[in-house]
């Protein structure tokens, strides 16, 4: 008997996550074949003003902003920059593996990470591009033989951060 799946993939820029989820459920015959199929998949995402592009072996599926059901976006709270402090400098860490304490400190909790770190971002695409590019300088793409719909969009590149599977049947 065939499973039916959504598949959801997370995406970061910076301080920023993006959850993009297909459109569409795909079937798989068990949760393994899934879970195999949707890790060996390494898309990014292509954020304009006016859209998202997910990139993914020589295709591009376009996510129109007013299709607000197949993404969201959440930034770190300010109060986890406050607990990180100031970035480890090339210095700092150089001195922690003369230590030997590189480990123990960057895998302490006081640098992980995790979802409660993040605060939801309900806005329109254009006013999430908008606050992205008031602290970062979005870059323009090449033309780029499999991906012309792209060539000359300016933007920012989320890279792969994660997978989820859900499943509906």
């Amino acid at each position: 008997m065939r499973e039916e799946y959504r598949i959801s993939f997370g995406f970061q820029y910076e301080a920023w996550e993006m959850k993009i989820y297909l459109p569409e459920t795909v079937c798989f015959q068990a949760e393994e074949e899934a879970c195999g199929d949707t890790a060996g998949r390494n898309p990014s995402a292509f954020l304009t003003s006016e859209s998202i592009f997910m990139i993914e072996k020589g295709c591009v599926e376009e996510i129109a902003a007013n299709e607000q059901d197949l993404y969201e976006f959440s930034v770190l709270k300010d109060e986890v920059y406050e607990r990180l402090g100031r970035p480890l400098s090339p210095e700092d860490i150089d001195r922690l593996i003369e230590e030997k304490q590189l480990e123990e400190i960057i895998f302490s909790s006081q640098y992980m990470v995790n979802e409660d770190d993040y605060q939801t971002r309900r806005e329109d695409l254009a006013v999430i591009f908008k606050e992205i590019r008031q602290h970062n300088e979005p870059i323009k793409l090449a033309a780029l033989e499999p991906y012309p719909e792209l060539a000359g969009q300016s933007g920012f590149l989320f890279e792969s951060l994660w997978y989820a599977l859900e499943r509906i049947k």
